[in-house]
């Protein structure tokens, strides 16, 4: 199995803390949210998936 999702950023993270802490109104949370483009990561849930469609192609060294 495969899982697409969009997860959670630090933005997300930061303004849910804001509103929990009291310091925003859910109007004010819920605006900042609406515009936060998603983060989405793949979960491969067991190693078949992974030796059959993740291969190595290259590397690029950083300085």
């Amino acid at each position: 199995m495969i899982l697409y999702h969009g997860v959670a950023n630090d933005k997300v993270f930061d303004t849910l803390q804001l509103y929990l802490d009291g310091l925003i109104a859910s109007e004010e949370a819920i605006g900042r949210l609406r515009y936060n483009k998603p983060n989405f990561q793949y979960c491969f849930k067991n190693q078949s998936l992974i030796d059959e469609y993740l291969h190595f192609i290259n590397f690029e060294a950083l300085k």
